[in-house]
């Protein structure tokens, strides 16, 4: 999201790192210890922290409320939609800053800000100010002319050698891939730590395999060969893909949100599983495929139900973006028309009065003018490919449209 903001708008990006970062500030609590080997202290005494050291619990929290007491000194103004997202004005421009731990970057309208600011920020702290932007939070960036590319080629290399294999995959699953739970199989670690790295893959950079991961990562507790015959199937897939990711581009990009949103009915319990892409311009910047809490009845109710939801999302983001592109209104997408009528609220509430209250939210978001709804063709569909498996064809279609291509 910063990303895709601070290149819309044209402004410079700095990434940094916060050196030591726990050490900056002083623990809240008295915390003992015992001395480290060759400090002789008299006996029946024990070390007193005054610092927040790693690994003790408080360190986190202690270096949280540290680095916020210093940004709002400065002059920074905590978002209150995300505790990690901060936002500056002042007469040399706009900026906003986005801190993870001890990692962040900086974006400002102007050259003088982001020197004012760096300059305030390392009075302050110890920071490594990054030259060129190539990595963050475990994502690599690549500078193209107009944007910048996220990827994780490198996680992808280290899960391909766990799983070396000469199986050739033109797309995330097998067509009409199904699987079932065994109840008698055992827990295996290595399905899990496979698993846990293609998790961190799909939120990264790669919305092509999220509904796969999801799927595999319900047999999490119960995999047996055939589970593992599809994930090494996914992986060879990666391989073949790694140098995909997403572009953040400001190309033919207008500032607007566009969201869309779809659902597969029916499946393993009968849930269904929905997902939605959202859009920044063109920029992918925020997607999630997840199963469905509660069965639907229909298609139409699946499809309403994954409305409700990403309506919420939407709004979040949205918000997140007044203190620097200002208000925007979430364009959502479905192509389903009896759910468009269902949360435009044109159409009999019997078909779901029955669904749990906060899924009927959705209606007041579109009274109130906080979204907009419309419909958009199967075959246009963006959010299909987080619902379930649609070729390798569709796929290739997919990761174009994400790539910029």
């Amino acid at each position: 999201l910063l990303f895709s903001t601070a290149t819309l708008l044209k402004w410079k990006i700095k990434t940094f790192d916060v050196k030591v970062a726990f050490l900056h500030s002083l623990i809240d609590k008295p915390v003992y210890m015992w001395p480290p080997q060759g400090l002789s202290i008299p006996k029946g005494q024990l070390v007193k922290l005054e610092k927040a050291l790693y690994r003790t619990k408080q360190a986190a929290r202690c270096w949280w409320m540290h680095l916020k007491r210093i940004l709002l000194e400065i002059g920074f103004i905590a978002n209150k939609e995300d505790p990690s997202t901060y936002s500056f004005e002042s007469k040399d421009g706009k900026a906003l800053l986005w801190i993870h731990v001890d990692d962040g970057a900086l974006t400002t309208s102007s050259d003088t800000l982001m020197k004012y600011l760096i300059s305030k920020l390392d009075n302050k702290l110890k920071i490594k100010w990054d030259e060129e932007i190539t990595k963050i939070v475990g994502l690599m960036i690549e500078r193209r002319p107009n944007g910048y590319k996220f990827h994780q080629k490198d996680l992808i290399e280290k899960l391909t050698l766990l799983n070396p294999s000469n199986i050739t995959a033109l797309a995330p699953l097998p067509h009409n891939c199904k699987l079932e739970s065994d109840k008698a199989a055992q827990m295996d670690k290595e399905y899990l730590k496979r698993i846990g790295m293609l998790l961190y893959i799909a939120q990264g950079s790669r919305p092509d395999i999220a509904y796969s991961v999801n799927y595999l990562a319900r047999f999490s507790m119960c995999a047996t060969t055939t589970h593992w015959n599809i994930l090494e199937h996914l992986i060879a897939y990666l391989r073949r893909t790694k140098e995909l990711g997403i572009l953040i581009s400001a190309d033919n990009t207008e500032n607007q949100l566009n969201c869309y949103v779809d659902a597969n009915w029916g499946g393993e319990g009968n849930r269904s599983t929905h997902g939605y892409l959202l859009m920044h311009g063109k920029n992918p910047i925020a997607w999630q495929s997840k199963r469905q809490v509660i069965v639907a009845s229909s298609t139409a109710q699946a499809e309403y139900i994954a409305l409700s939801f990403a309506a919420k999302e939407c709004l979040w983001i949205s918000h997140l973006f007044e203190s620097t592109t200002g208000h925007l209104v979430p364009y959502m997408l479905s192509d389903n028309k009896t759910a468009i009528g269902i949360a435009n609220d044109s159409l009999s509430r019997k078909q779901t009065r029955h669904l749990i209250r906060e899924f009927n939210l959705i209606n007041e978001y579109i009274v109130r003018g906080k979204i907009r709804l419309g419909w958009t063709s199967t075959n246009d569909q963006l959010a299909d490919i987080l619902t379930k498996s649609i070729g390798n064809i569709k796929t290739k279609q997919f990761t174009d449209i994400v790539n910029h291509i």
